[in-house]
């Protein structure tokens, strides 16, 4: 898996870490990661 690193709220990075560490949905993963990855 790709090494994830963007700045974001503690809660939102943790969420991302489940989500590659269980490899639920490489979907959902993509989609989360495309809305966190916008320029705040």
């Amino acid at each position: 898996m790709r090494v994830v690193k963007i700045q974001c709220e503690p809660v939102a990075c943790r969420t991302i870490r489940i989500y590659e560490n269980t490899r639920m949905s490489m979907l959902l993963d993509r989609e989360l990661l495309s809305i966190l990855e916008r320029p705040v």
